[in-house]
Parts: structure tokens; sequence; C-alpha cells
């Protein structure tokens, strides 16, 4: 969409430092309505390594950043588990706020954070950054247009790995904690593409598997899923996904892993068939940029952002269906 710049640009602060929050933060370098101004971590050295690497200011509390007049926006890149807590905190302390997938656990949490930024009169917006690559916009238009013709099939795999080390954390082994496992946390962004171009399914099938996978006991959430979704239209769309492909075991932080990870997802009509995701993740920063960007631009003009907060919990809610069609007790 064309952006006019108003000229005022909004100052943000981080809340986290590790995995996503490097990507993040890298974002904001390319952004022209909001700048990264400071970080916010309970770990002092981490922090101090952190800010000084983006120079920004280093906060070690939030109360810290929902006190400080400077600060206008509060991104949100911590655990699944605190993002309602700390979404109503910037609410309430009168600030605008992004918030990472998923952006909340269930729908009563998502009431009460919609509610509290209707009181507040701030807004609210989460992260699809996929919805921004080039290659998205590309296949949304050639659906639009009809290049491909009647669509009939659509399917994505989503081939990662996560050693047992990514469990390490306890917030990320429970449906309670992180909301899911592979669907939620990884192949969320590619259910959340399949949603935005076909709409909302009307059957469901899905297979779930957990524990085969060389993975510690305690890891509750499942680590690979098959999902297939109808649609009124007659199409169909296949969903796998693994966090335990062997051929997609790599080293290196997450920063540098993200950059090699795909989302592939092909499009089949009665005249063409297109695929994407063999580059969409080949500048993960500069997908959050735009995602970041378009949020703030949006709320200096008082436009609605492309990923709203209401946009955002559909992806959530359509997820939560298909593991309650699995039996998965999932928070109301």
């Amino acid at each position: 969409m064309p952006i006019e710049r108003t000229g005022q640009v909004l100052r943000a602060a981080l809340v986290g430092t590790k995995g996503v929050a490097e990507l993040h933060a890298m974002g904001y370098r390319a952004c022209e309505s909001v700048r990264l101004v400071a970080v916010v971590g309970r770990d002092r050295d981490r922090t101090d390594v952190f800010s000084k690497n983006h120079n920004v200011r280093a906060l070690y509390s939030v109360e810290e950043a929902l006190a400080d007049p400077e600060i206008d926006l509060i991104d949100i890149a911590a655990p699944t588990i605190d993002h309602a807590d700390l979404a109503i905190q910037a609410a309430q302390a009168g600030k605008h706020c992004l918030c990472e997938k998923p952006l909340a656990l269930g729908e009563k949490e998502f009431a009460r954070m919609a509610q509290a930024f209707e009181t507040s009169g701030t807004v609210l917006g989460g992260i699809f950054q996929c919805r921004f690559a080039d290659e998205v916009r590309q296949l949304q238009d050639m659906i639009t247009s009809g290049q491909l013709g009647n669509i009939l099939t659509a399917s994505s795999a989503t081939k990662w790995w996560r050693g047992n080390s990514y469990f390490d954390p306890f917030q990320r082994r429970t449906y309670a904690t992180a909301g899911g496992g592979v669907l939620m946390v990884q192949a969320i962004h590619a259910i959340d593409l399949v949603f935005q171009l076909f709409g909302k399914p009307v059957h469901s099938e899905v297979s779930l598997r957990y524990g085969d996978g060389g993975l510690p006991s305690y890891v509750e959430v499942e680590h690979t899923a098959t999902v297939t979704l109808e649609f009124s239209s007659g199409a169909t769309a296949d969903i796998f996904a693994t966090i335990r492909a062997e051929e997609a075991r790599a080293a290196g932080d997450h920063m540098s892993r993200m950059s090699r990870e795909k989302h592939t997802i092909t499009v089949t009509g009665d005249m063409s068939v297109m695929t994407i995701g063999e580059n969409l993740l080949s500048d993960p920063a500069g997908l959050f940029g735009r995602n970041i960007d378009n949020l703030a631009w949006s709320i200096l003009t008082g436009n609605t952002p492309i990923v709203s907060c209401e946009s955002a919990m559909q992806t959530v809610r359509l997820i939560q269906d298909i593991y309650r069609l699995a039996g998965v007790d999932i928070q109301p």
C-alpha cells in the first residue's frame, strides 16, 4: 500500500533480548515512522550488551519503560505467557504496543487486552512479518487477477529443526505456557498466509505427533503436524509442519538460522501453479522492519495496521480450533 509519511517519528522500547528480539532490533534500522530508543531486560549483562550493539538505552524493568514519557511504543518480544500482562500494562500507561505471535493464549486473554487498549485509546498491533514479503504480495495479485485460474489446491511445508535445548525454557514445553507446539509457534506464519489468501476454512482434519521425535518426556506440545483445510470455494490446503526435520538441522543463533528457514507454499489453479517461500525469509530483519513501520505509520495517520490485533488473533483462533479438533485442551 502507498505510504504518505507524516514527518513524525514514534519512539519504541523493545522488551526482550533473546531470540527474535534481535530481528526486531535490526528491523528498526529501516523504519521511517519509528525508531528504537531502549531495550528492556532482566539480565543486566545481556541487556547492556544488546543496548551497546544497537546503540539504545538499557532499561532493567518494564516499569522504567512505562514511566518514561519519551517512549511511545512498547514492543513485546517476550515469552507468550507474558504477552497479555505486558500489553495490558502498556495500555494502562498510555503506550501503543506491538506484540509477537501468538498474540494471546486464548480468547479470555485477548478480550482483556482489547478492552485495555479500547479504554486507553492506544493501539495494539501484532507480528506476522511474512505478510509483508514481496513474493506474498505477488501471489495475492496473481490469485486476485485470475492468472492462476480457479484455485484448486494449496500446500504448505514448514520443515525446521529444533534441538532438545530449545525446550530448556519451561515456557516452551506446554500448551498452557506456549499456546502450542509446531503449529502455533513455527508454522503459524504459513497458516496465517493460507488464511490471508483463502479465508476461514469450513472443514479441517488434523494429525499431531508427540514424543517419538527424540524429545525429552517433559515436552508436552506436538513436534509434527499434518492439517487439511477445506474452503467454501471447494479448494483445499494441506499443511505439513515439523521441528524435527533432520535435513533442516543447522547450527547458529536464532537470527542466522532463521535466514535459512522456509515456509514453502504452493498454490495450484486450473491455469497455472506458483510456489513461494524459497526466499521468503532470506531477509527476516527487513520483513520485521516493514511490519513494525506499518504499525507506527498506522498509529500516526489513524489507519488500521495490516497486522491489527484482531487480524493477528484470527490466525490464533484458527489454530486453536485445529487443536480442539485433535482433542487438545486449549485455554478458552
